[in-house]
Protein backbone atom coordinates (compact mmCIF):
# COMPACT_ATOMS: atom_id res chain seq x y z
CA UNK A 1 0.00 0.00 0.00
CA UNK A 2 1.38 3.40 -0.99
CA UNK A 3 2.10 5.88 1.76
CA UNK A 4 0.39 9.22 1.14
CA UNK A 5 2.74 12.14 1.76
CA UNK A 6 2.83 15.72 0.51
CA UNK A 7 5.16 18.69 0.60
CA UNK A 8 4.95 22.32 -0.52
CA UNK A 9 7.30 25.21 -1.18
CA UNK A 10 6.98 28.01 1.38
CA UNK A 11 7.41 31.26 -0.57
CA UNK A 12 8.03 33.26 2.62
CA UNK A 13 10.77 31.16 4.26
CA UNK A 14 12.07 29.91 0.88
CA UNK A 15 12.16 26.27 1.97
CA UNK A 16 10.44 23.00 1.25
CA UNK A 17 7.95 21.97 3.95
CA UNK A 18 7.27 18.25 4.30
CA UNK A 19 4.19 16.74 5.90
CA UNK A 20 1.75 19.39 4.71
CA UNK A 21 -1.97 18.67 4.82
CA UNK A 22 -4.20 19.31 1.83
CA UNK A 23 -7.37 21.38 2.19
CA UNK A 24 -10.67 20.44 0.57
CA UNK A 25 -9.96 22.94 -2.20
CA UNK A 26 -6.51 21.47 -2.89
CA UNK A 27 -4.30 24.00 -1.10
CA UNK A 28 -1.29 23.10 1.04
CA UNK A 29 -1.70 23.67 4.77
CA UNK A 30 1.30 24.09 7.07
CA UNK A 31 1.74 21.29 9.62
CA UNK A 32 -0.02 22.22 12.85
CA UNK A 33 -2.16 24.95 11.26
CA UNK A 34 -5.77 24.77 12.45
CA UNK A 35 -7.71 24.96 9.20
CA UNK A 36 -11.41 25.71 9.13
CA UNK A 37 -13.88 27.46 6.90
CA UNK A 38 -13.35 30.59 9.03
CA UNK A 39 -9.55 30.47 8.89
CA UNK A 40 -8.50 29.50 5.36
CA UNK A 41 -4.87 28.54 4.68
CA UNK A 42 -2.39 31.37 4.46
CA UNK A 43 -1.49 31.92 0.80
CA UNK A 44 2.24 31.44 1.12
CA UNK A 45 2.65 27.90 -0.14
CA UNK A 46 2.94 26.35 -3.57
CA UNK A 47 0.30 23.83 -4.58
CA UNK A 48 0.99 20.56 -2.73
CA UNK A 49 3.39 18.12 -4.36
CA UNK A 50 2.52 14.49 -3.82
CA UNK A 51 4.85 11.59 -3.12
CA UNK A 52 4.87 9.24 -6.12
CA UNK A 53 5.30 6.12 -4.00
CA UNK A 54 8.69 5.51 -5.64
CA UNK A 55 12.30 5.95 -4.56
CA UNK A 56 15.40 6.77 -6.58
CA UNK A 57 18.56 4.63 -6.80
CA UNK A 58 19.74 5.98 -3.41
CA UNK A 59 16.42 5.34 -1.64
CA UNK A 60 15.31 9.00 -1.75
CA UNK A 61 11.54 9.58 -2.01
CA UNK A 62 10.47 10.91 -5.41
CA UNK A 63 7.90 13.73 -5.29
CA UNK A 64 6.00 15.62 -7.94
CA UNK A 65 8.16 18.44 -9.38
CA UNK A 66 11.42 16.72 -8.42
CA UNK A 67 14.24 16.76 -10.95
CA UNK A 68 15.74 13.40 -11.85
CA UNK A 69 19.21 12.97 -13.35
CA UNK A 70 18.73 10.26 -15.97
CA UNK A 71 21.36 8.32 -17.86
CA UNK A 72 20.42 7.91 -21.51
CA UNK A 73 21.14 4.82 -23.61
CA UNK A 74 24.05 6.61 -25.32
CA UNK A 75 25.72 7.38 -21.96
CA UNK A 76 24.70 11.05 -21.78
CA UNK A 77 22.81 12.46 -18.80
CA UNK A 78 19.64 14.57 -18.97
CA UNK A 79 17.45 16.13 -16.30
CA UNK A 80 13.76 15.22 -16.16
CA UNK A 81 10.95 16.84 -14.20
CA UNK A 82 8.45 14.56 -12.44
CA UNK A 83 4.85 15.50 -13.25
CA UNK A 84 1.35 14.15 -12.73
CA UNK A 85 -0.20 13.75 -16.16
CA UNK A 86 -3.92 14.45 -15.68
CA UNK A 87 -4.99 13.30 -19.14
CA UNK A 88 -3.15 9.99 -18.88
CA UNK A 89 -3.82 9.64 -15.12
CA UNK A 90 -0.23 8.64 -14.34
CA UNK A 91 3.17 9.91 -13.23
CA UNK A 92 5.62 10.89 -15.95
CA UNK A 93 9.05 12.51 -16.09
CA UNK A 94 9.77 14.86 -19.00
CA UNK A 95 13.06 16.32 -20.20
CA UNK A 96 13.61 20.07 -20.37
CA UNK A 97 12.31 20.69 -23.90
CA UNK A 98 9.47 18.15 -23.50
CA UNK A 99 10.79 16.06 -26.39
CA UNK A 100 11.20 12.84 -24.38
CA UNK A 101 9.73 11.22 -21.27
CA UNK A 102 10.52 8.22 -19.09
CA UNK A 103 8.12 5.88 -17.37
CA UNK A 104 8.06 5.40 -13.58
CA UNK A 105 9.32 1.81 -13.71
CA UNK A 106 12.85 3.06 -14.51
CA UNK A 107 12.89 5.92 -11.96
CA UNK A 108 14.55 3.64 -9.40
CA UNK A 109 17.62 3.61 -11.64
CA UNK A 110 17.78 7.44 -11.65
CA UNK A 111 18.81 10.04 -9.04
CA UNK A 112 16.85 12.92 -7.48
CA UNK A 113 19.11 15.96 -7.90
CA UNK A 114 16.69 18.68 -6.80
CA UNK A 115 13.29 20.20 -7.42
CA UNK A 116 11.88 23.02 -9.53
CA UNK A 117 11.80 25.52 -6.63
CA UNK A 118 15.29 25.11 -5.17
CA UNK A 119 17.18 24.11 -8.31
CA UNK A 120 15.69 25.94 -11.31
CA UNK A 121 19.14 26.09 -12.92
CA UNK A 122 18.92 22.33 -13.49
CA UNK A 123 15.96 22.88 -15.78
CA UNK A 124 17.68 25.59 -17.81
CA UNK A 125 21.00 23.96 -18.49
CA UNK A 126 20.39 20.25 -18.16
CA UNK A 127 23.30 17.95 -17.37
CA UNK A 128 26.72 17.77 -18.91
CA UNK A 129 28.13 14.44 -20.03
CA UNK A 130 29.68 13.81 -16.62
CA UNK A 131 26.23 13.87 -15.05
CA UNK A 132 26.71 17.11 -13.12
Amino acid sequence: MMEIKARAWDYVSKRMVYGVAISEDGKAILPGYKYSIFSPPIIRMSPPMLYTGLKDKDGVDIYEEDILKCKMFDGRFENYEVLWEKNEVCWEAWNIDRSNWIVPRVWGEQEVVGNIYENQELLRGGCNNEGV
